[in-house]
């Protein structure tokens, strides 16, 4: 039996520098551990040189990736966070382009 290590790195936490982006093919899509019924949050698991980086998911990544892009290039940049609603946490904000 092979065994093989798999190593992932986590991309799009609180110290993200707004401009940081990362690419890489889009291999699987997991639910987020914060996810809710009323907010289904998902990380997004890029394949990048062999490496494997989770790419902490958002609402406003959620309406830019889907499941159906599993299998393409992407290329996610960090464009800083909008405006908070009261009470709650500014939203990040990304940039996505997807390799049609």
């Amino acid at each position: 039996m092979v065994w093989k290590e798999r190593s992932v790195s986590a991309w799009g936490g609180q110290d993200t520098e707004i401009g940081a982006s990362i690419a890489g093919k889009l291999a699987r899509v997991e639910p987020n551990v914060n996810a809710t019924p009323d907010n289904p949050l998902f990380d997004y698991i890029l394949d990048s040189g062999g490496k494997e980086n989770r790419v902490w998911g958002s609402r406003f990544l959620n309406l830019q990736l889907t499941k159906g892009d599993i299998g393409r290039n992407v290329k996610i940049k960090f464009d800083g966070y909008g405006k908070a609603q009261k009470g709650k946490n500014a939203p990040k904000m990304f940039r996505v382009e997807v390799e049609e």
